[in-house]
């Protein structure tokens, strides 16, 4: 079985981060655990690259602002056949949720552009 160990913004369940996973010996409480684990490295800026991550995480939901206190960790199954399969449409969901924030920042409308508008 193919899961999804994500963190989210706790009103709007926005995806912080999420890894698909297919390991049996890895319980549910240990991969939400290390997820845990590399957000807070991340929020502190050590190991970035080496866990996929593009700079240092903000502390907070960059799409609604919730605030990483309030953030939440949940186990998810994949409908798919493969690893293979599952990647795939992991990374299509990525690419729907980025193409969807960029047009939030292009129009203002995220926490990020509102918070960079208020801040210059």
């Amino acid at each position: 079985m193919i899961k999804l160990v994500q963190c989210l913004c706790s009103e709007q369940r926005h995806c912080i981060a999420a890894l698909g996973y297919n390991n049996d010996d890895l319980s549910d409480k240990e991969a939400i655990e290390g997820l845990h684990e590399a957000i807070l490295m991340a929020l502190d800026g050590e190991g970035v690259e080496q866990l996929g991550f593009p700079k240092k995480l903000n502390p907070w939901c960059g799409i609604c602002g919730a605030r990483q206190s309030s953030w939440r960790y949940e186990i998810g199954i994949v409908k798919a056949g493969t690893m293979r399969e599952a990647e795939r449409l992991l990374k299509r969901g990525e690419i729907e949720q980025s193409s969807g924030r960029a047009v939030l920042d292009a129009l203002g409308l995220s926490y990020d552009a509102w918070k960079k508008k208020h801040t210059n």
